[in-house]
């Protein structure tokens, strides 16, 4: 699989967990300038991971071993967190 669209398919994923928590917190009543942010945040995310696939070229990508590593494993691990929040 090319590393373009797994590390911009993790960004969105990254992007929509933040929305939806923040949506969820909005939701069950408690809302507060964080967690705007953090909504508006993953929004941001979200949109410019798509935005990223849809405009840019794959064969141009460009991106470290590290930095590739860090986005999938923080990725996983903000998922992680989240199935373990809402069980």
């Amino acid at each position: 699989m090319n590393r373009f669209y797994i590390f911009h398919g993790c960004l969105a994923i990254f992007g929509a967990v933040f929305t939806f928590s923040a949506g969820a917190t909005m939701l069950s009543g408690d809302s507060s300038i964080p967690i705007i942010f953090e909504g508006l945040g993953g929004i941001v995310v979200l949109g410019a991971s798509v935005y990223a696939v849809l405009t840019s070229s794959s064969s141009e990508f460009d991106i470290g071993n590290v930095a590739f590593w860090a986005v999938v494993v923080g990725t996983v691990g903000v998922l992680l967190g989240q199935v373990l929040q809402f069980v």
